[in-house]
């Protein structure tokens, strides 16, 4: 009973907890589980079967709040793992370093010291020892021995002092500097020496995930790769089942971090080789031969590891810096960009208020033109009084109705005034005529103003759109690109070792989701550069698939650019029909890659059919095609060719604009729509339809758009179709597109078009045009 009301309390407790508090608690027990098991493990390791000095120094090292379950669980290892009197000196010595680096810590000046656990760590190891010394026989030996250890406890705290650290800074800043990797991987070959006890007929668990790890360095940061070696060499010394054949490590590592840009399996091959040979001249025997089989197992490790996998455990360890100058450049860039896009900003409120202050002043219009009428013609008449005075609203009830006559384009005469004044005034003519002539002047004055302020609008919603465009780019350009510089070099000494040319500059780069990136600026175009060889060199040194090159100029300087292969490629065809056989299609569209991994297709229906329709079309995916190649969001470039074209003269000036972004990395499709029709997907045997009500563009200012998505795979089919295809033969369509997916994507569209027409049977013709576009593995 005292069971269950406890267990009720506290699942109402826990369902009272704030969420986040439950969170931090659960984390605080967990690190407080580890560090008690780290100091066990440490304390644990014996070094020489004589020292032990890593559970003294893990235990000072830990932060404040860490002290105690670190002090118990490096107590506890050392009275498992030692003999009562070596036990006693270690706990006395944690005790010693507990107090006193507590206090220590309460001094400011002291605190910020570097070396103050390393230290602690040295004096309470050195302090205790030199107690035991002189309890007993004093010897040389005995003497360096525990100077010895006590400076392994120096550099063991320091090296978990600066792990901690480490830790810290890699959660705030998500990667690690090649110095704090190499200061964490010593950290864990400790960690891992610790259990290395735990073994299968003597091949160790934990060796060969030194191993392991040894080679990923490599292959991660060479130059850290052999630092972590010789480190891993005089760590694993202190295990007895490798003894002084742990040096093999650091040669082996050494061997690997020198030879330069060389492959994963060149690497891992070299690695086990150099062991083999160093095991076979220095040790030559087969009493431990598991240390060539723990080797042996990690190379297989590393080298089953797909280069993808390596490249993402670089990108979440390592903090790409990108060179000082152009981080310099960048910044500035985007200082440019923002301060553009707020003087755009402001521009355009500027125009807004400028605007709505003029519509204002002209609310009055019909009174201004009334004022103007009795100033002129009634303020000399000897009736003023009479029709202004006593009746004024009768007067000002009758120039309203003079006002609608011209308004509904009826001539104003003498004979068709208002009863009122067409039985008092007797300025008929003049009145009429002044009346006539201030009205004209007045809605030619006011259409102007509407033209003008429609212009002004237009502008206000441009800027808008180049705000928008400013932003997008000052978040790509502040989205973080990874910087391959060991790539670059291998690709540097490609064309100057192959093709004798010396690059002006080399830059690699990966993008967020590790897509590669590899830009090569020439000073002059080569005479000879066998394009495929080259390519083929290329994928050899970077060991991925390229896609064909982009040339950014045929003159100096040129500049060529490889994108890593995409997993998808794109099979697309169109068929149309015009409406009148002899005229010209009003429908426009155009298929092509944006050059960062997507393919695009638009599609237009210009108003109408001829000429004029067409214009309108082939301008509005002329001016999309372009803003997306040019590295504008689909949203932006609709937007600023909707304010393009409401400034077009003319009454019939709107399009229908169908746009569809497929990502050949992903298969994701996406939809963006102005007034098009619905797009239909098959995907295996299921149709289905994207699209929603949405206005074509250059009728309203303020455009919304129908943006979808849709996930495509290997196989799948998209049709996009104007209005002539589905207005009038939507059934048909859908009919003829779900037939089969083995046809050919012209087969496909030529039979959805005959397909439409055929439906056609009110007579009503119209410019049909259908795409069809199958997405294929590359």
């Amino acid at each position: 009973m005292i069971f269950l009301n406890g267990f009720a309390f506290v699942k109402e407790r826990f369902n009272a907890a704030d969420e986040g508090r439950i969170i931090k608690v659960c984390r605080l027990i967990i690190n407080q589980l580890l560090s008690l098991l780290g100091g066990a493990l440490l304390a644990s390791v014996n070094g020489l079967s004589v020292i032990s000095p890593f559970g003294v120094a893990f235990a000072v090292s830990v932060t404040p709040k860490y002290l105690i379950s670190a002090c118990f669980g490096a107590a506890a290892g050392y009275v498992m793992s030692q003999d009562s009197l070596s036990a006693l000196r270690y706990i006395c010595a944690i005790l010693c370093g507990a107090v006193l680096i507590t206090l220590v810590r309460q001094f400011e000046r002291i605190k910020k010291f570097r070396l103050l656990e390393a230290c602690t760590s040295f004096i309470v190891l050195f302090l205790t020892s030199v107690t035991v010394l002189f309890a007993g026989s004093v010897s040389f030996e005995s003497f360096m021995l525990f100077l010895g250890e006590a400076c392994i406890g120096f550099a063991a705290a320091y090296i978990f002092t600066a792990a901690r650290d480490v830790l810290s800074l890699f959660r705030v800043q998500r990667g690690l500097e090649k110095r704090d990797l190499l200061i964490a991987a010593l950290c864990a070959f400790l960690l891992l020496l610790s259990v290395s006890e735990i073994a299968v007929f003597s091949v160790s668990f934990s060796r060969i995930l030194t191993a392991a790890a040894l080679l990923l360095m490599s292959l991660i940061s060479p130059e850290t790769g052999v630092a972590a070696a010789v480190g891993a060499g005089l760590i694993f010394s202190a295990d007895s089942a490798v003894g002084t054949t742990a040096f093999l490590w650091s040669f082996s590592g050494l061997a690997v971090g020198i030879i330069g840009n060389v492959g994963k399996l060149f690497r891992t091959v070299l690695f086990f080789l150099t062991y083999t040979v160093l095991y076979a001249f220095f040790v030559a025997s087969t009493d431990r031969l598991y240390l060539v089989i723990e080797v042996f197992v990690a190379c297989i490790i590393i080298g089953a590891l797909p280069e993808k996998a390596v490249r993402f455990i670089k990108s979440k360890l390592l903090v790409t810096r990108e060179p000082e100058s152009t981080c310099n450049q960048r910044l500035c860039v985007l200082s440019k960009l923002s301060k553009a896009a707020n003087a755009l900003s402001e521009i355009g409120e500027c125009v807004d208020n400028a605007s709505e202050l003029l519509r204002a002043q002209t609310k009055g219009e019909a009174v201004e033109i009334y004022a103007a009428v009795r100033d002129e013609i009634c303020s000399s008449c000897g009736h003023f009084s009479l029709c202004w005075t006593k009746n004024f609203s009768d007067c000002k009830k009758s120039f309203e109705t003079m006002s609608e006559t011209l308004r509904n384009s009826r001539r104003l005469s003498p004979d068709s005034l208002p009863r009122f004044l067409g039985g008092c005034c007797v300025k008929k003519q003049e009145l009429t005529e002044c009346f006539t002539r201030r009205y004209l002047e007045q809605t030619i004055e006011a259409g102007m103003r509407r033209q003008v302020d429609s212009i002004r609008k237009t502008t206000a919603e441009q800027l808008g759109g180049l705000e928008l465009l400013l932003n997008e780019m000052s978040l790509e350009l502040d989205a973080p690109v990874g910087v391959d510089s060991e790539l670059a070099d291998r690709v540097y000494t490609v064309f100057e070792d192959g093709y004798g040319i010396k690059p002006k500059s080399v830059v690699c780069t990966r993008d967020s989701q590790d897509r590669l990136k590899i830009e090569i600026t020439l000073n002059d175009k080569p005479k000879k550069l066998r394009e495929a060889e080259l390519r083929e060199e290329l994928e050899a040194a970077c060991g991925l698939t390229l896609s064909p090159p982009e040339v950014g100029q045929s003159q100096s300087p040129l500049t060529i650019t490889y994108f890593e292969r995409a997993k998808y490629r794109v099979e697309a065809a169109a068929s149309r029909s015009v409406a009148d056989s002899d005229g010209v299609c009003g429908d426009s569209y155009e298929g092509f890659y944006d050059g960062a991994g997507n393919y695009c297709a638009v599609l237009s229906d210009g108003m109408g059919t001829g000429l004029r329709a067409a214009v309108d079309s082939s301008l509005a995916v002329t001016m999309t095609v372009k803003l997306i190649k040019a590295g504008f969001s689909c949203e932006s470039a609709v937007r600023l060719v909707n304010s393009a074209m409401l400034l077009r003269p003319g009454s019939e000036t709107l399009s229908t604009l169908d746009i569809i972004k497929i990502n050949l990395h992903t298969g994701r499709a996406s939809f963006c729509k102005a007034g098009a029709c619905t797009s239909l997907v098959k995907r295996k045997s299921r149709l289905s339809e994207v699209g929603a009500v949405s206005m074509p563009l250059g009728i309203l200012r303020d455009i919304s758009l129908d943006a979808q998505s849709v996930q495509l795979g290997a196989g799948d089919l998209v049709m996009m179709g104007s209005d002539g295809a589905f207005e009038y033969a939507g059934n048909a369509v859908k009919n003829a597109f779900s037939v089969s997916l083995d046809e050919s994507v012209s087969a496909v569209s030529q039979r959805v078009l005959l397909a439409a027409k055929k439906a056609r049977r009110d007579g009503h013709t119209d410019d049909i045009t259908v795409i069809a576009i199958r997405l294929c593995e590359n």
